[in-house]
């Protein structure tokens, strides 16, 4: 099943925010071995469609890096307020408890409406600290991950 751009929207969003609310910098994701076995397992938690109400990674992947966003591979603030208006960030206690989700053997999925039941604000999202953007995270995250093998397509 197509996975709407709506909902690939909301799960770039999700991760986006889960990731910088734990101050995690790129750098850090490129060096920290434990950090990248928690990062892994986001793209193996499940294979069940949208109808089912989980969040399918793969095709996410394929909807964050599409060319419809502004050509070049990025997302711009103006972008998401369009699309996802009044969507936000998660509360630190909500993201580190979904964070934690990932540590577990049980490689829970997330489902949409725990996702969406989280978020307050958009505009904390857009920035963190006057560095690079939550957005520009986002995608030096989607880019590093992907090289990781997938356990279920090895």
């Amino acid at each position: 099943m197509k996975m709407e751009k709506g909902l690939g929207r909301l799960a770039a969003l999700f991760l986006c925010i889960l990731f910088t609310q734990k101050g995690f910098t790129y750098e850090q994701m490129s060096f920290d071995n434990d950090l990248h076995r928690k990062l892994k397992g986001l793209f193996v938690l499940t294979d069940r469609s949208p109808a089912d109400g989980y969040i399918n990674l793969d095709e996410f992947i394929s909807i964050v890096l599409d060319k419809d966003f502004n050509g070049d591979n990025s997302i711009s603030r103006q972008e998401w307020i369009s699309v996802d208006t009044g969507i936000g960030i998660f509360d630190v206690a909500t993201a580190n408890r979904i964070f934690q989700a990932f540590d577990s053997d049980k490689n829970d999925a997330i489902t949409l409406p725990d996702v969406i039941a989280t978020f307050n604000t958009i505009d904390a999202a857009v920035k963190r600290d006057g560095k690079v953007s939550a957005f520009e995270f986002l995608i030096a995250y989607i880019r590093l991950v992907t090289a990781i093998p997938n356990k279920k397509n090895p």
